[in-house]
């Protein structure tokens, strides 16, 4: 609705400069464009996540001095992709389908324990890969001679939703140490996202333009399946000592039985997210 009205604003600017000469009009035609940006976690997790031991905080304890820190915590944040081509029907209104991914991000937590002369730390690290395509409708108004004021509202649908959780624990006492890492794969259901950009485009010349832009992304990443991937000891690799049947959980949006071994209820994970593009657009 914001876009909407603001829009409706700029639109009456943009006539009054039309008529006097000043703006250089973007005409309809294909389109074809490149943008790459970050994206900035915009989640935040309760105490801990549902069937996962990762808390929202950090911590770091010596003796009975405690020290916590809130953590941010989303999968959307990371460096943005995106290539797209579209179709202006007239200077004004037209539509437009993005490919693009978002990686790099990770979460981290830590748990950090002093006792005597032994140190504990318990990192919790989880990151995302996805991959999104986005139909949308694109709202162009020419502001002044070659710059443009535009919107995209679209809907993102998820093409590969995965994520990585890793606990990984390292204790060490004076010259000895150990430690242990546990590495699971997660995959979502498939669940549509919601895409809005505001951004303001210059034309280079009749063909190149340069576009700088803000990205606000609403989704979350429903949990279908956990699968271990890694789990080592000391360097020891002991993933084939786990039963196969230990190494999956299916989750499922209704069940009957809780206790039912490998199958639990699904939840949410954040995946929100707010980020700055910069871009590329070539017009035929």
């Amino acid at each position: 609705m914001f876009c909407l009205c603001l829009f409706a604003g700029a639109s009456g600017m943009a006539q009054g400069i039309s008529e006097s000469g000043k703006v250089a009009e973007i005409g309809k035609g294909f389109y074809v464009r490149f943008d790459v940006g970050y994206s900035f976690g915009a989640g935040k997790m309760a105490e801990y996540i549902d069937d996962l031991d990762m808390p929202g905080y950090s911590s770091e304890s010596d003796g009975d001095d405690y020290e916590y820190k809130r953590k941010a915590i989303s999968l959307g944040k990371g460096v943005d992709l995106m290539f797209a081509a579209g179709y202006m029907f007239n200077p004004y209104i037209g539509v437009d389908v993005s490919l693009s991914t978002v990686f790099g991000g990770s979460n981290r937590v830590k748990e950090i324990e002093h006792v005597s002369r032994s140190t504990s730390e318990l990192e919790y690290r989880l990151a995302y890969g996805g991959l999104f395509l986005t139909p949308a409708i694109r709202l162009q108004v020419p502001v002044w001679e070659d710059f443009s004021l535009y919107s995209r509202i679209g809907i993102a649908l998820p093409l590969v939703n995965t994520a990585k959780y890793t606990e990984s624990y390292t204790e060490t006492a004076g010259r000895n140490s150990s430690d242990a890492i546990a590495a699971y794969r997660l995959n979502a259901f498939f669940r549509p996202g919601f895409n809005a950009v505001l951004g303001v485009d210059y034309a280079i010349n009749d063909h190149w333009s340069v576009c700088l832009e803000v990205e606000a992304m609403v989704q979350s990443f429903a949990v279908k399946k956990k699968t271990l991937v890694q789990y080592e000891e000391d360097g020891e690799n002991l993933l084939p000592d786990v039963d196969n049947s230990d190494r999956i959980v299916e989750y499922k949006r209704k069940i009957n039985q809780e206790t039912v071994r490998g199958i639990s209820m699904s939840y949410n994970l954040p995946a929100s997210s707010v980020g700055i593009n910069v871009g590329f657009v070539y017009r035929f």
